[in-house]
């Protein structure tokens, strides 16, 4: 059998369901043995170094600031984190041969999304493809928008191959199925 990996890179203003659609897919996936399913982010890495020096994981606007200036940094000097996705992908596929897989990558920044997707484009003659996914939530507060309406343009500054909108649980599981089966 062709091992067959399936990248999404996903992409959301917070507490738009990036993660809720990511565990709705495993847990499909996981019930109808159809795929494997990794879950990683740019700034794993960053999170991981933020933890050992105490951070507690809560992400006030303050760490995300942190977050975005050291990955900033480390995407400039090194191309960091697409390298560090690139890794990660290459090495899930390797390590399920034989079997369809799924990497959500979450990347936050337009060319960011665009370096890892010119890179994945090119490895269809290898097994692995690439999508990318815009998640919107539009039932959210009008103040929750109006604090991250500039988040939302910064999402927005990319033409992804799917937009998907969570605004039903029910709705949202029913459209998370779909999009998995049409992966394959």
């Amino acid at each position: 059998m062709i091992t067959r990996t399936k990248v999404v890179i996903i992409n959301g203003i917070a507490q738009s369901g990036k993660d809720t659609f990511v565990e709705m897919a495993a847990s499909y996936c996981n019930a109808n043995e159809c795929a494997n399913v990794l879950n990683i982010s740019s700034v794993d890495p960053i999170k991981d170094m933020l933890t050992r020096f105490g951070w507690d994981g809560n992400k006030d606007d303050d760490v995300r600031s942190v977050i975005a200036l050291i990955k900033g940094i480390w995407d400039k000097n090194q191309c960091g984190s697409t390298m560090f996705l690139l890794t990660n992908i290459m090495q899930y596929h390797m390590n399920h041969a034989g079997e369809d897989n799924i990497i959500f990558c979450h990347i936050r920044e337009p060319e960011n999304i665009d370096a890892l997707y010119r890179i994945i484009s090119g490895m269809e003659n290898i097994g692995i493809s690439v999508t990318t996914l815009l998640i919107i939530r539009g039932n959210m507060t009008d103040e929750y928008n109006r604090i991250r309406q500039d988040k939302i343009e910064d999402v927005s500054n990319y033409m992804y191959d799917s937009v998907i909108y969570n605004d039903s649980l029910d709705e949202y599981a029913q459209k998370v199925k779909d999009f998995v089966e049409n992966l394959f």
